[in-house]
């Protein structure tokens, strides 16, 4: 037996990720108050950049802003004056913690804080957040969806009892999602009046009541959206407030005779001229992907739905022809500005619960529901399954169970034993 060394040559394709690439990557998932900072900071360290008209952006913005608490201090600081036992405070804190930046609960961090703290079951932190949702300001916190957000809203205002059955009518029974079919509906059991009363507090309603409560130092839109009479949008990239960077090509032009080997001085002119090329780079990629997403949820952005239409970063990056990953990191911390109201990039995704059919999980959870309370057998979780598959949902059992318990539905065997 002999031992043979033997050379093999393969090719192999890797993207590899240079430090500018990576500088690149960093820029583009910059908010704008993030991306002015990091202006201010590059400007002073590289004498080959300039700002255009010389202003500091970041302070003088600053000063023009109050100090505020951000959401999650100002309701950790009415905990203790709406809940006195000291145990649900706590469980109150684990729950602000889990809020998104609208001011959502997300309702599978309501299963695992139950796991978490071994409650026997969902019902006391379904109690709490109930007791929070009718006390906390501002109103809509803490609601599991944008149409109980909306719900929570009205309630707080009051309104005659017959304006809020309705808006509750339009919210869950017909789920508030075309307008057109929705009030050919209702306009058939109410009177127009109270129709167009309903509608009006509808429109009023914050969709996004944490993100619009925060500290504005943190916030600042990058695109702005104008709509007109006839239901149009047009979507504006906000670039007033950014600075115009310039290469300083004088100074550069008295290095250019310089020793060869000064290699700091070279990579300062390098630095400067990626620096613009990024910033380029970024605002034009984050307009593309910006006007797309709000072009796509015109009906929602202009009131016309409730809630956004199933869209991931997976089919825009088709549309457009870029990375998923691209898409992720230029919608992070990016805002657009509907009537006076910031609204984050990435409430303009949702995902779709079927393959095959575009539907959004609060819309499947009234699927469920439907076929629960129309049927008059206790049906299984299989069943249901069965049912909603012939009608083209192509979904696997585990799916409609695990929305049925996000709803707050009984299983078969406890339905049966109820009735």
């Amino acid at each position: 037996m002999s031992i043979k060394l033997i050379a093999k040559k393969s090719l192999h394709q890797r993207i590899a990720l240079t430090p500018a690439l990576k500088k690149s990557i960093d820029i583009l998932q910059l908010s704008k108050y993030e991306l002015l900072e990091r202006i201010s900071d590059i400007c002073q360290e590289n004498p080959f950049l300039n700002k255009s008209d010389g202003e500091d952006f970041v302070g003088d913005f600053l000063n023009e802003v109050p100090e505020s608490l951000s959401l999650q201090d100002s309701i950790l600081l009415q905990i203790p004056d709406i809940i006195k036992d000291l145990t649900y405070q706590g469980i109150a804190k684990n729950l602000t913690y889990c809020l998104d930046e609208n001011g959502l609960i997300d309702l599978e961090s309501i299963n695992k804080i139950s796991t978490d703290l071994k409650l026997s079951t969902r019902i006391i932190c379904d109690e709490i957040i109930e007791i929070l949702q009718k006390n906390i300001e501002p109103a809509g916190v803490f609601a599991r969806n944008n149409r109980e957000s909306i719900y929570l809203q009205c309630q707080k205002r009051r309104m005659p009892k017959n304006v809020l059955d309705l808006v509750h009518h339009l919210l869950f029974d017909y789920g508030g999602m075309e307008y057109k079919k929705t009030l050919e509906l209702v306009l058939k059991k109410f009177p127009h009046d109270i129709i167009e009363k309903a509608m009006n507090e509808i429109a009023k309603c914050d969709l996004s009541p944490g993100l619009n409560f925060k500290s504005t130092q943190t916030i600042r839109p990058d695109l702005k959206i104008n709509t007109s009479k006839d239901g149009g949008i047009s979507v504006i990239f906000i670039k007033d407030d950014l600075p115009d960077i310039l290469f300083d090509e004088k100074l550069s032009k008295d290095f250019q005779y310089a020793d060869k080997t000064n290699k700091k001085v070279k990579s300062l002119i390098d630095q400067a001229k990626w620096f613009i090329s990024a910033i380029d780079n970024r605002n034009k990629t984050l307009e593309k992907v910006g006007v797309y997403m709000c072009l796509f949820q015109k009906e929602f952005i202009s009131g016309n739905r409730i809630e956004p239409k199933p869209l991931t970063n997976i089919e825009i990056a088709k549309e457009l022809n870029v990375s998923p990953s691209t898409i992720s990191r230029v919608i992070r911390e990016k805002f657009i500005l509907v009537d006076g109201k910031n609204v984050s990039l990435k409430k303009l995704l949702i995902p779709s619960v079927s393959k095959t059919k575009k539907m959004t999980p609060n819309d499947f959870i009234q699927e469920i529901s439907q076929i629960i309370n129309t049927s008059k057998d206790a049906l299984s979780d299989q069943k249901i399954t069965n049912l909603l598959n012939i009608r083209g949902f192509n979904i696997a059992r585990r799916t409609v169970a695990k929305y049925r318990k996000i709803s707050g539905l009984d299983n078969s065997r406890k339905r049966k034993a109820i009735v």
